[in-house]
This record gives C-alpha cells, sequence and structure tokens, in this order.
C-alpha cells in the first residue's frame, strides 16, 4: 500500500496519505546515480481532510 507523507516547510510531519485516506494514484521512479527524467507526482481525492494540505501543481 502506497503512502505519500506530508511536511511542512518547518519539517514538521502534518499527515500520511493513503489509499484508505484518499490516495488515488502515485508515479515515483528510484534512479541510481543520476536524476529522474520524470518528477514525482501524485493524486488525491480534493474532498478528503487530508487534501487541505496539498496544493494544486501550478503550470507556468
Amino acid at each position: 500500500m502506497p503512502e505519500v507523507y506530508i511536511f511542512s516547510q518547518d519539517d514538521n510531519m502534518l499527515t500520511v496519505i493513503s489509499d484508505s485516506t484518499g490516495l488515488v494514484s502515485t508515479l515515483f521512479k528510484d534512479q541510481l546515480n543520476g536524476v529522474p527524467d520524470e518528477p514525482f507526482s501524485f493524486s488525491i481525492e480534493a474532498d478528503v481532510v487530508y487534501a487541505k494540505h496539498v496544493k494544486e501543481e501550478e503550470v507556468c
């Protein structure tokens, strides 16, 4: 079961989002001695309490 740990800017844990708390999907590539070509991304349900700690991605 995947889990996403959400921390504040001061490194205080705010919440853990999992399948049972609204996590829809995750994408993570672990690459040894390199930089992944795709960033870490995840999707959660917007109407759950835990969503208040997640900001929508800004596209410039």
